[in-house]
C-alpha cells in the first residue's frame, strides 16, 4: 500500500529551495530529540477512503506539516516554501496520483516545550489508491 506522509516528504525534499532551507530535516511523525533547526514533521490527521463495488477507490487524507524554527520570520518563510509547492498541486508524487492539495488552515504559535516558534499549516490532499 502507498504511503502518503513518506511521498509527501520525498516530493518536498525534491525541491531546491525547500532542501536548502531544511537540508533533509523534514521528518514523518516525529523529529529526533537531538535535532537542529530548521526542521519539518509531517503527520496524518484523518485518513478517509472512498468505496466502490471494486473496493477502496479514493482517499482523502488530512495532513498536518509542522515547521519549527528559532525565528518567527525564518518560520513563516520556511513554512511559506511549503504552502507555496502543495497548493494546488495535482500530479504525480512517487508512485501516489494525486488528484488535489489544498491548505485548509494554518496557523503560527510560540511552541514553549522546545522554546522555538512553530507554524503549521494543515492540507487536504485526495489521492488515488
Amino acid at each position: 500500500m502507498a504511503d502518503i506522509t513518506s511521498s509527501l516528504r520525498t516530493f518536498l525534499l525534491q525541491d531546491a529551495s525547500i532542501l536548502s532551507a531544511y537540508v533533509q530535516r523534514i521528518y514523518v511523525i516525529k523529529a529526533p530529540d537531538t535535532e537542529t533547526y530548521p526542521f519539518a514533521i509531517i503527520r496524518v490527521v484523518t485518513d478517509q477512503s472512498a468505496y466502490t463495488q471494486d473496493g477502496e477507490a479514493l482517499r482523502q487524507t488530512i495532513v498536518h506539516i509542522d515547521t519549527y524554527d528559532s525565528e518567527l520570520s525564518d518560520c513563516i518563510t520556511n513554512a511559506k516554501l511549503i504552502r507555496e509547492k502543495l497548493n494546488g498541486y495535482r500530479g504525480l508524487m512517487g508512485d501516489i496520483e494525486v488528484g488535489a492539495i489544498f491548505v485548509r488552515e494554518g496557523t503560527q504559535e510560540w511552541s514553549p516545550d522546545v522554546r522555538r516558534f512553530r507554524m503549521f499549516n494543515q492540507f487536504d490532499i485526495k489521492w488515488t489508491v
